[in-house]
């Protein structure tokens, strides 16, 4: 849910988690914010070059960077058992993340961004799009995490910090079995 919240990283981190499972997973990155290009830059140990690529692969997992319309067929047609999408704050994809089968809301726990989260929570709620909805936090310490937990009368997954969600840790790997629920 906008920018510097940790989405794109959730979604590796996720993404990363299910394909240790033995699942083929894509991440499709919405145009925006070129994330997934700085980290097939990083990853590869190259310098950034916009548009280098469409899609590459990671540790079983395959990236879909700015995804367009167009590629849609291709990414849902594809041999991949979830397909997570690292959608931003979803502005002209609200469609989509509503057909989503787990729609994830993620929000920053710091103090000038927890009222943001809340409200965003508020109006799916009165919306009834909250059925179905997981909602995580990162970058909150577990007071502020209660606090909006007794105001919004719902549980928050605290997201743990993880440099680099291509090395996770016991804590993180679980990460996908607590937001999925299963």
């Amino acid at each position: 849910m906008g920018k510097n919240t940790g989405g794109t990283h959730l979604s590796v981190m996720l993404a990363n988690s299910l394909s240790k499972g033995g699942s083929k997973v894509a991440v499709v990155e919405v145009p925006g914010d070129p994330a997934l290009q700085w980290i097939e830059s990083a990853y590869e140990g190259t310098g950034f070059v916009q548009g280098q690529t469409d899609a590459f692969t990671i540790k079983y997992v395959t990236y879909f960077k700015q995804w367009s319309e167009h590629q849609l067929p291709q990414v849902i047609h594809g041999d991949f058992d979830y397909i997570v999408f690292d959608m931003g704050d979803r502005e002209g994809y609200e469609t989509l993340f509503l057909q989503s089968d787990y729609k994830i809301l993620l929000g920053h726990g710091g103090v000038w961004h927890t009222e943001h989260f809340v409200k965003e929570i508020e109006r799916h709620q009165l919306q009834t799009y909250g059925e179905g909805m997981t909602y995580c936090v990162t970058r909150c310490d577990e007071e502020e995490r209660k606090l909006m937990e007794k105001r919004l009368h719902l549980k928050l997954i605290d997201i743990p910090f993880q440099t680099d969600p291509f090395r996770m840790s016991k804590e993180s790997m679980a990460l996908a079995d607590r937001i999925m629920m299963r």
